[in-house]
C-alpha cells in the first residue's frame, strides 16, 4: 500500500528560508517606498543626452572624452 504524506511536513530549513525572504522581501518594499523616483540611477540616466549615455555606458567621465585625430 502507499502511503501519502500530509502537506503540512516541512523541512526546519525551508521554513527558516521561506522567513529569510519574506523579512527581505519587506525590507525591499520598505526602502522602494521610502526612495523618491528622482533618486533612481536608471531615472537620472534617461535625463542624459545620447553623447552622455554613451559615455556613462563606457564607463568614461564626458569631459574625458579627446576628438580622433
Amino acid at each position: 500500500m502507499s502511503s501519502r504524506r500530509s502537506n503540512k511536513v516541512e523541512n526546519a530549513d525551508a521554513t527558516r528560508l521561506r522567513s529569510e525572504l519574506e523579512a527581505l522581501k519587506k525590507q525591499t518594499a520598505v526602502i522602494e517606498a521610502t526612495a523618491a523616483p528622482s533618486d533612481t540611477v536608471a531615472h537620472q540616466f534617461d535625463k542624459l543626452n545620447g553623447t552622455e549615455q554613451a559615455a556613462g555606458s563606457l564607463g568614461v567621465h564626458p569631459e574625458a572624452w579627446k576628438p580622433i585625430k
